[in-house]
């Protein structure tokens, strides 16, 4: 016997289907795809189950917002955590890159958005609709790039292209290869909800850099496909490249029209069956504006190679290699999981270090990730602002670090990242610091590393160190320190920076080399005058908006006259989009990045 109506009987049955005194027989051993079940039990019944098989059940939806028990965060992975509310600002996530094999993968956290859009009278936006809230539950990894010809080749020994260029996106193909090949690899392709939630994120972006619409986005010209990541302005969220432009990329649904209509909250995953399958994001031959948007869908047969289509994978978050932290009361020790460090801090240090402890509490930690040297930072508070009420920097008040990180021991440098930017070409040597370079220009790169750029208070405790010291080294001014000019004007185009590390003496208390100067250096906030005076305590990520980025340091040569300061607390607030030969720029690294060698203790330099 089976009770109540289908989704499958509106078009066969009249409305007795929707009475509460519908019946039908089926034959027990007929699996209808549309007859489901549910459970019932005695009230009082003091008798275990007959099935005493551990059963766990699906994660119910969240409500919207949550009561989270614990949020992702900046650079965490925690499969346990709470998903993200629907409508929170993305910027609350720092992107986690991993290296799988060949391929650059994101961290994607669990979390809520709004799928589709709210205009179904819109021919452009009928397939779309309605507009749902959608959950979902599991974080997962996603391909940071489109699947090149090379990946493909090497996997498969094929060469689907017709361009041989090996740093292209794969294309055209078929969703079975496709398919096929995200399972070669370990994977599979991903659904249209974690798709579209890797493209717009919790704070449901229409674009994956915002809502607006900007020809600025779309840097290579139409008809052109380009390597992965050439457009650094076309990021999302989550760290991942090109998901408005270049190719459109099969996901593993069939397609429906209405599919939206019927579609599950939790983890959706599509019509069971179909003709079509999905495809997801614009291609280079796209003129529409409607085809880049996050919500925009494509449909095509699976057995045949779709012009434009290519490939993007995920895979479970049990894959991950990364390094384990671990923490206990009174010591914070960094186990990378193949191996025991040969070194680590002499003195026990508190899992979070409290402001006003003195910085010699810590002995540098230097590590290489992909053949750059950078510096453990441990977690601990601060007093954050000019501590000598510099007029142009922010209130003083106390700000606490609490993950552990990774920063570059010195500004990335033009042998580090060549052929970037519309630079001078006086400053182009190797060891000078890269500048001349956009904000998003210089978090595209951090974020190919694996990190990002640091915030502003995680830049300042790095700089500053719980003893909230004046300068890097100390409270006192010392030329011999300082890699800035206090005598050197902005307009004497005469002047240089100089190589980077070529004061080590002035030294940060983590072992960062020239914070007080050489180039000023882009922070990831964006610029407010009043943000601080109600920050949160707590890993502060900055305004949520804005029109212009914070900038920290002095420069070799000042701007204005509060350059004089020459501290580590300046701020300057400059459009994301400027190129100033005075700007450049470190990355962090979460501190569970997997390091070239061991992490090692060494002498705090200058000292």
């Amino acid at each position: 016997m089976i009770r109540g109506g289908s989704v499958s009987f509106s078009d066969s049955f009249d409305d007795s289907v929707y009475l509460t005194a519908f019946r039908m027989s089926a034959e027990t051993n007929n699996e209808a795809w549309d007859a489901g079940f549910r459970c019932a039990r005695p009230e009082k019944s003091g008798v275990m189950p007959i099935a005493t098989a551990e059963f766990t059940p699906d994660k119910p939806a969240p409500t919207d917002p949550p009561a989270p028990t614990s949020t992702p965060s900046q650079g965490t992975i925690d499969p346990n955590a709470t998903p993200i509310p629907a409508g929170t600002s993305n910027s609350i996530w720092i992107p986690i890159a991993e290296t799988f094999g060949d391929v650059i993968m994101d961290y994607i956290p669990a979390g809520c958005f709004y799928m589709g859009t709210d205009n179904p009278s819109d021919p452009d936006f009928r397939n779309e609709s309605p507009r749902l809230r959608v959950c979902l539950t599991t974080p997962y990894w996603f391909d940071q790039y489109e699947v090149t010809n090379g990946q493909y080749k090497r996997l498969t020994g094929k060469l689907l292209s017709i361009i041989a260029d090996v740093g292209l996106p794969v294309t055209p193909i078929s969703w079975n290869d496709a398919d096929a090949f995200c399972k070669l690899r370990g994977g599979q392709l991903p659904t249209e909800a974690q798709w579209e939630y890797a493209a717009r994120g919790t704070q449901n972006f229409i674009f994956p850099w915002g809502d607006n619409f900007d020809a600025a986005s779309e840097d290579p010209p139409f008809f052109t496909i380009y390597h992965g990541g050439a457009n650094p302005k076309n990021l999302s969220w989550i760290g991942a490249f090109d998901l408005s432009e270049n190719v459109m990329e099969w996901v593993s649904d069939w397609y429906a029209p209405d599919a939206y209509q019927q579609s599950a909250i939790n983890d959706p995953r599509g019509p069971i069956s179909g003709e079509y399958r999905v495809l997801r994001g614009g291609s280079y031959r796209g003129y529409a504006e409607v085809s880049r948007h996050g919500a925009y869908r494509n449909f095509n047969r699976p057995d045949v190679p779709a012009s434009e289509a290519g490939i993007r994978c995920i895979r479970p978050i049990q894959s991950t290699t990364t390094t384990a932290v671990t923490a206990s009361p009174s010591i914070l020790t960094l186990t990378p999981t193949s191996a025991t460090p040969t070194a680590a801090p002499s003195t026990p240090i508190p899992t979070l270090i409290p402001a006003g402890t003195s910085n010699t509490i810590w002995t540098p930690i230097t590590s290489t990730f992909k053949g750059i040297e950078m510096q453990r930072v441990p977690a601990g508070c601060f007093i954050m602002g000019d501590v000598r009420e510099n007029p142009y920097s922010i209130p003083k008040h106390e700000v606490c670090i609490t993950k552990p990180f990774w920063i570059d021991q010195t500004e990335v440098t033009n042998d580090t990242l060549p052929r970037v930017g519309k630079r001078d070409t006086r400053i182009q040597e190797k060891q000078l610091p890269l500048s001349g370079i956009t904000w998003d220009e210089a978090r595209a790169f951090c974020i190919m590393r694996g990190g990002n750029l640091p915030t502003e208070a995680q830049w300042e405790y790095a700089a500053q160190g719980p003893e909230s010291l004046n300068y890097p080294w100390g409270n006192e001014d010392d030329p011999d320190k300082e890699v800035v000019s206090l005598d050197v004007s902005y307009l004497d185009t005469s002047s240089r920076p100089a190589p980077v590390g070529s004061k080590p003496a002035g030294a940060s208390w983590v072992g960062a080399m020239d914070m007080s100067g050489n180039v000023a250096e882009w922070a990831m906030d964006w610029y407010s005058e009043t943000y601080d005076t109600n920050s949160p305590k707590n890993d502060p990520p900055g305004p949520e908006h804005g029109t212009e980025r914070v900038v920290l340091g002095g420069g070799y040569r000042y701007i204005f006259p509060v350059m004089l300061y020459s501290l580590f607390e300046q701020r300057l607030n400059i459009p994301p989009t400027f190129r100033v030969d005075l700007i450049g720029f470190r990355c962090i690294l979460p501190d569970s990045a997997k390091p070239d060698t061991l992490p090692l203790a060494s002498p705090t330099p200058g000292k």
